[in-house]
């Protein structure tokens, strides 16, 4: 069974109580880093460094605990599945792009430091296709998204982009 992580709009208005808010996908590109770098480390310290960033952030929650508990775990069945269904917690299409673009900046961003706080070196990685994956998603991490012009082929970028990192964050969750 595919496990499905809740839309993008819900967990902002839940947990943050604004739709139009950045946080859910930083929450989410920050959980994922923690999984990825405390792979083998227990779940409650992954819980813990989660809940820390949210206070360190100054994140009220207006939600419990449970809506991002509930998060982590599809977000780590999502990465054990073999069918590889990972999903980035991102908004749907039919909203603007560049808030897209912004949103998939700022989950790359949180992905790293997700990594970083868990205890993941990359001058540990002896992958190079591990270091390159990691040295794009800064890259990505980087891009702005305020430009004035758009067209089909920046959605086409962009689905391509979100394309990429899901693979390369799969790539350095196994």
């Amino acid at each position: 069974m595919q496990k499905k992580l809740p839309a993008y709009k819900h967990i902002a208005k839940e947990i943050f109580d604004n739709e139009e808010s950045l946080l859910p996908a930083r929450i989410h590109g920050y959980l994922c880093g923690v999984i990825c770098g405390a792979r083998n480390k227990g779940d409650q310290l992954k819980f813990q460094l989660v809940y820390d960033y949210i206070n360190e952030e100054g994140i009220s929650l207006k939600a419990s605990k449970e809506l991002l508990a509930k998060l982590m775990v599809l977000s780590f069945q999502q990465l054990e599945d073999e069918e590889h269904n990972f999903q980035l917690l991102l908004p749907n299409d039919a909203e603007d792009i560049h808030f897209r673009i912004k949103t998939l900046s700022k989950w790359c961003e949180s992905f790293l430091s997700g990594l970083g706080f868990s205890g993941f070196e990359i001058k540990e990685v002896e992958r190079t296709d591990i270091k390159e994956a990691l040295n794009d998603i800064a890259k990505i991490a980087q891009i702005k998204g305020d430009e004035e012009n758009t067209d089909n082929d920046s959605e086409i970028a962009f689905n391509e982009l979100v394309e990429y990192v899901r693979v390369a964050v799969m790539l350095i969750y196994r």
